[in-house]
């Protein structure tokens, strides 16, 4: 953890300095010193960002939560009842992506733990879930990627609210301070993410070195 953290922080200083570095040379409004765009973030944050941050930040969980819901439960399904994997895979493999969940267990492990007389529920929790967890979480942090991309744009269409419809509107107004303190809200928002998945493995996974 402490190995972590002190990489992160060695990472963004590097990241700023070099941001500072840049900031001097071109000597533009374009790309103000992240002094002052952080001073800027800070006095605008709770009357400008937080309601747009907030409203993306739903949108991502949300949409997280649902899709990890339908695609866990469906990929364990099908990689535990077969008539289910014949039936659905079809609709999956034309939806693409299926989950992948469904395709990572060998079917000996079943054999020793079937022998002892275990029955479906036993099997889901002591074998399917943990051999499952990782790669669910794997494709989590997948999909929260592509989430956060996705909604810098459909934010910029769909909606007069929200981090990538403020940043986008920050550009369009010439508002580099602006602009850039949503770019910088927008990675925090990814970073929390992408640090509650790592907890969530930790706490699941623990098994897994």
């Amino acid at each position: 953890m402490v190995k972590n953290t002190s990489r992160y922080v060695l990472i963004f200083f590097l990241f700023f300095i070099l941001w500072s570095i840049g900031s001097a040379a071109v000597k533009s409004p374009v790309l103000p010193p992240p002094a002052a765009v952080f001073s800027h973030l800070k006095q605008v944050f709770f009357s400008k960002i937080a309601i747009h941050a907030t409203l993306s930040m739903y949108r991502i969980f949300a949409g997280l939560f649902i899709s990890v819901l339908i695609g866990s439960v469906l990929g364990l399904l099908m990689g535990f009842y077969g008539f289910m994997d014949r039936v659905l895979s079809p609709v999956m493999y034309f939806m693409y992506p299926i989950p992948k969940i469904a395709l990572n267990i060998p079917k000996e492990t079943f054999y020793s733990i079937k022998s002892l007389g275990a029955g479906d529920i036993t099997v889901f929790k002591e074998i399917i879930l943990p051999a499952a967890m990782p790669e669910l979480l794997t494709a989590v942090r997948l999909g929260a990627g592509t989430a956060i991309s996705v909604l810098f744009f459909t934010e910029n269409f769909g909606t007069t609210h929200g981090i990538g419809y403020f940043i986008m509107d920050a550009w369009m107004r010439v508002n580099y301070l602006d602009m850039y303190s949503g770019i910088l809200v927008l990675g925090g928002i990814g970073l929390i993410i992408f640090s509650v998945v790592d907890g969530l493995e930790k706490i699941f996974c623990k098994w897994k070195k």
